[in-house]
């Protein structure tokens, strides 16, 4: 085998890898900025929505509005101004802040297959079901025996968002 023989083979292998493991490599492909501009959107839409009989919050990606105040939160004061910081969260309340940076890492992704070209959409949209997922047991924690209170109901609107606006744009993101 010659050194012209041994980069052919590696040049063939290497575009087989990239097959086999599902990067996309084209030019201004459309489906990417669908993937982004979903991940966009379901990231402004209300994660969750906790209901009570004192009043209303709703928590974004970015922070908490509570409704009845017209009080604005940042995640920032939540993990460090109003806390000891996020290891001093019991662990349902630190799914927030997880789903957050589990959905920032999606959408980083998806701009990097905007931006370069090369996006691998299993890691996008895994991790936007993961966040969907510690959305999920951030919800659950308010309905908890002994935690929760008479009157309260979280709505986890954001993960039905994330799901919606993912298969509208871009369904075969998750496989669907």
């Amino acid at each position: 085998m010659t050194d012209a023989d041994v980069e052919a083979y590696d040049d063939e292998a290497y575009d087989g890898a990239d097959e086999a493991h599902d990067i996309d490599t084209g030019d201004a492909d459309p489906r990417r900025r669908r993937r982004f501009l979903a991940l966009l959107l379901a990231g402004l839409a209300p994660w969750v929505v906790l209901i009570a009989p004192s009043g209303r919050d709703v928590f974004f990606a970015w922070g908490w509005i509570n409704v009845e105040g017209w009080h604005v939160f940042h995640l920032y004061e939540y993990l460090f101004e109003f806390t000891r910081g996020p290891r001093a969260l019991p662990r349902r309340l630190q799914a927030w802040p997880i789903a957050t940076a589990l959905y920032a890492g999606a959408l980083v992704s998806a701009l990097g297959g905007l931006v370069f070209g090369r996006e691998d959409r299993r890691v996008t949209g895994g991790l936007a079901v993961f966040a969907m997922l510690s959305l999920l047991q951030f919800a659950a924690g308010f309905t908890r025996p002994g935690i929760a209170r008479p009157g309260v109901t979280p709505l986890p609107v954001g993960v039905v968002a994330v799901l919606v606006v993912l298969w509208w744009f871009d369904g075969d993101l998750l496989g669907l």
